[in-house]
């Protein structure tokens, strides 16, 4: 079985494969897992998604984590997914990402 994580809420309960992950926010109380078409969502921390990830995700700051595959250009203040969504960042860690998604490529 492919790798994936679990995601619970009162109405639905999905196994999402780390390759269709996007990436995942925080916003207040709920963890927010975007895929390619679709949103999933679980109360709680993002810490559990991390923990369970590996290295294609990178954690750029308390309630953002990329997935670095998926990832297409930083440009400006965003960084553009290969779907065409676009994640608005601070500078500082819209470089670090940068820096990390270079290292990941091998670049």
């Amino acid at each position: 079985m492919e790798k994936g994580i679990l995601i619970k809420n009162r109405s639905r309960v999905a196994y999402v494969l780390f390759d269709d992950i996007y990436y995942v926010m925080k916003d207040l109380r709920k963890t927010l897992v975007y895929t390619k078409d679709d949103e999933f969502w679980e109360y709680g921390g993002i810490e559990r998604i991390c923990t369970s990830a590996d290295e294609r995700f990178y954690r750029c700051h308390k309630s953002l984590v990329v997935n670095l595959d998926k990832l297409l250009s930083v440009e400006g203040d965003h960084a553009v997914m290969t779907d065409g969504r676009s994640i608005h960042m601070c500078r500082t860690y819209l470089l670090r990402m940068k820096k990390k998604w270079l290292n990941y490529r091998g670049e």
